[in-house]
């Protein structure tokens, strides 16, 4: 979190006081820009015409009463791009790198199982139909177009609805149908992809009223066994080989 320690600060006295403290901003003397997040956040409207208004006021004062200058409201790119220029010069400015990761949001409990298996379910079914996308564009050569917007598209519906109100089950019941919807046809459109992928995997048989084909998308050998059925198998070995 920012100096303040939370992204809805109503830019009252006691938020800016807390963001001029040292012990609140860890690069405090090494970066000259901070970040303050105001407004009513989560659905809640955003910023209110007596924020705005604080905010004017407080811009001449702020250097005298809290030790700092409030800028002119400004985008997060614009922000870390100022940030970027200043790390040129500043080398022991704390770097993060990959996923801003909070570590306190691990595991969630949920008073709607539904909606929870479906969400297991569609993030199972989306790992194996980028595998198997993958597979069937390496080897058809390219034939097999690898559908990355449309992946990305069910990734980011399955994301939308891990939300922190959607998994526990606290959101009012309109919500919670609109996120089982949301979820089940975020598998479907993942299966979709993977049966496509198969199909390319396959090649294509002339009589497929007689050929299945089997794609094990697990770690392990499959032994296959059947009577009067022919398979064409893909069977992932030990060195992690589709064959």
């Amino acid at each position: 979190f920012p100096p303040t320690d939370t992204y809805g600060s109503t830019l009252g006295v006691g938020d800016l006081m807390k963001h001029a403290r040292v012990g609140t901003n860890r690069d405090a003397g090494q970066c000259r820009d901070s970040l303050l997040l105001f407004g009513h956040g989560d659905g809640g409207g955003g910023p209110t015409e007596e924020m705005l208004q604080r905010l004017e006021r407080f811009k001449d004062v702020a250097p005298r009463a809290f030790g700092f200058r409030l800028d002119t409201s400004t985008t997060p790119d614009q922000f870390f791009d100022a940030v970027a220029r200043q790390d040129r010069n500043v080398p022991a400015l704390q770097r993060h790198v990959g996923e801003l990761y909070f570590e306190l949001h691990r595991g969630t409990l949920t008073t709607n199982v539904r909606l929870k298996a479906a969400n297991i379910r569609a993030q199972a079914a989306l790992r194996e139909a980028e595998a198997l996308a993958t597979h069937a564009t390496l080897v058809t050569h390219g034939a097999f177009k690898y559908p990355q917007g449309r992946l990305e598209d069910l990734w980011k519906t399955l994301l939308l609805q891990q939300f922190h109100d959607v998994l526990p089950g606290s959101s009012i019941q309109d919500a919670n149908e609109d996120a089982l919807a949301e979820l089940l046809a975020t598998h479907d459109g993942a299966m979709d992809v993977s049966s496509a992928a198969m199909t390319a995997i396959a090649g294509s048989p002339v009589d497929r009223a007689a050929c299945n084909a089997v794609v094990n998308m697990t770690p392990a050998p499959v032994t296959l066994a059947a009577s009067g059925d022919h398979f064409r198998a893909a069977t992932r070995t030990d060195s992690g080989r589709v064959g």
